[in-house]
């Protein structure tokens, strides 16, 4: 049977692997309940040692060093595929005298009239 998810409180040892998990990712969750980490279920907790969350989830400035989240700080254009789409297509002639499509494969934003 697959490992069941338990809820991390205060009064849990802080010697136990303890990660939060945004729920678009059950195969994430799973790889780490099978390893023994004990899920988190509270997004808000400041109690992880792992937190894999969407980049606005994720409070940079409230972390310990020994936490690891999987965005970096300041880094939103580069995590979104569409702001390094837009990025890449505002700069890429600029900087590198290429289209951006030499340098990047061919992507669409479909919130962007002039992709659809």
């Amino acid at each position: 049977s697959a490992p069941k998810a338990r809820v991390a409180v205060d009064t849990m040892p802080m010697e136990e692997r303890t990660f939060i998990c945004e729920e678009r990712y059950p195969d994430f969750r799973k790889a780490l309940l099978a390893r023994g980490w004990v899920q988190n279920m509270d997004m808000h907790s400041d109690r992880f040692d792992l937190k894999w969350a969407f980049y606005q989830q994720i409070d940079h400035r409230r972390l310990r060093p020994d936490q690891i989240v999987n965005h970096f700080d300041g880094t939103q254009s580069l995590c979104l595929k569409s702001e390094l789409t837009h990025a890449l297509r505002q700069n890429a002639w600029s900087t590198c005298h290429v289209p951006s499509t030499v340098i990047y494969p061919r992507s669409y934003d479909f919130r962007d009239p002039m992709d659809r």
